[in-house]
């Protein structure tokens, strides 16, 4: 078997599975799905916090858009869940 096949393979049971995790949260843990999306944006925002300490310092201009899309992803959040 090709490893890039193997890999891609993993990758969509890893999905599966993530997807699976996220619909069971959202009909057991979590009935609203705003609650979820802010859940998310806020683990997002605590990764984005550490980047420095793994990867070094992001200009300005990066920072910035970097906030915005994740802002964007939280918002777009909300309609999907």
């Amino acid at each position: 078997m090709s490893a890039w096949l193997l890999i891609a393979v993993m990758a969509y049971l890893i999905m599966a599975l993530s997807q699976a995790v996220d619909k069971a949260l959202l009909n057991v843990v979590f009935r609203n799905s705003r609650a979820y999306a802010a859940l998310v944006g806020c683990l997002g925002l605590l990764a984005f916090l550490f980047l420095p300490w793994s990867t070094g310092t992001l200009s300005p201009v990066l920072f910035v858009w970097s906030l915005l899309a994740g802002a964007l992803f939280m918002a777009a959040l909300v309609p999907f869940l």
